[in-house]
């Protein structure tokens, strides 16, 4: 009897191996690569219902707010809306976010969205100069993305935004283009 239970150890041997790197994989924390993200902006949460469900909004999103959530949701809209929301964080940081979508009976909808951060600009100190060095810093990110959201039938849509993302700090740029589909 032994024998036969360790052979079924042993045939089922790849699966478990297979369990266990899928979870050495997939458990990484999101602090564990800080630094070495780019567009942390684009976390933050977007409509007031869905910042006081904390964030479990994306099956739910139907409304404008949904070209940030899902835009498969924008399909289910009846005509047109716009959101714009604006948070000002602590030391002056400001994060903005507007977005206008457009239905088109027969056709689908259509979005366009901006979302920007934005920090104020502060003196660079240098150990030789601690009052400054006269240049000025800041930074700053921006992402515009234009969605469109389709009913295949009416329990299934689907949705796609394309966006141009770009950050800046100080004399450093970078950009990026980014495909959320819903």
């Amino acid at each position: 009897m032994l024998l036969i239970d360790n052979f079924r150890v042993i045939r089922r041997l790849p699966l478990y191996l297979l369990v266990a790197a899928s979870t050495i994989c997939l458990g990484q924390d999101r602090l564990t690569n800080v630094g070495t993200t780019a567009a942390p902006f684009l976390e933050v949460g977007v409509g007031s219902q869905a910042i006081g469900l904390g964030g479990a909004y994306v099956a739910m999103a139907t409304d404008v707010s949904s070209l940030y959530w899902n835009p498969a949701g924008l399909s289910r809209l009846e005509q047109s809306e716009a959101i714009f929301e604006r948070i000002d964080w602590l030391v002056d940081i400001s994060f903005n976010y507007f977005g206008v979508a457009v239905p088109m009976p027969g056709r689908g909808t259509l979005g366009l969205s901006i979302n920007s951060m934005t920090v104020p600009r502060s003196p660079v100190r240098t150990i030789a100069y601690p009052k400054g060095t006269g240049e000025e810093y800041g930074a700053g990110s921006i992402a515009i993305g234009t969605s469109y959201g389709l009913n295949l039938t009416d329990r299934f849509s689907i949705g796609f935004t394309a966006k141009y993302i770009q950050e800046r700090i100080w004399h450093e740029k970078s950009s990026s283009l980014g495909i959320d589909i819903g």
